[in-house]
């Protein structure tokens, strides 16, 4: 059994379990969760939040990492539009492990999309075609061919972002939601 907590404007202050497990956040002047402690079986850990710093020339708001107990443990990297460029887990024994992520480039020369091109861990490269309108054709690691989908045709893709209205409008090329005609 669980026991929630908020404050006056909703956000959450802490959640207790009926086995002793509790969790705390603390909130900065931003609204951001700056911290949790959590605690199990008598010990607390403390996970602390590190957001952009503008002085830095990085987005306020966005995690660029995260300490546990005090000690980094986590860094994060945008590129200029703000999706991530790459996570790095700092290990104990003082190395690391990075996941990087790469981006197709749009229709148009110069433009840039938020369909992942491909996301390298370590020695592992999983990457990602799409068609036309966004769905996922294929993903192959190491460039070995892993899965294919195939969907049907002339079928609309419905987004939740139409308007709100995933039901009556499409969004087949991903620039601007439009009525649905078939169906």
């Amino acid at each position: 059994m669980y026991s929630y907590r908020y404050d006056l404007i909703g956000r959450l202050l802490g959640v207790d379990s009926s086995d002793g497990q509790t969790l705390r956040v603390a909130y900065n002047a931003f609204d951001y969760a700056d911290y949790t402690i959590h605690k199990v079986n008598g010990t607390a850990i403390k996970t602390q939040y590190v957001y952009g710093d503008v002085a830095k020339q990085q987005k306020a708001g966005q995690i660029y990492g995260v300490k546990i107990d005090g000690v980094e443990r986590l860094k994060y990297a945008y590129d200029a539009l703000a999706r991530a460029g790459s996570r790095t887990i700092l290990l104990d024994q003082g190395g690391s492990a990075v996941t990087s992520y790469e981006y197709w480039e749009g229709a148009t020369s110069g433009k840039t999309t938020g369909l992942i091109k491909s996301v390298t861990n370590g020695t592992t490269k999983t990457s990602y075609t799409y068609d036309k309108v966004g769905n996922i054709r294929t993903i192959s690691e190491n460039s070995v061919l892993k899965a294919t989908y195939t969907y049907r045709r002339n079928w609309p893709v419905l987004f939740a972002y139409c308007f709100n209205n995933p039901i009556n409008m499409t969004d087949e090329d991903g620039h601007w939601p439009k009525w649905a005609t078939k169906f």
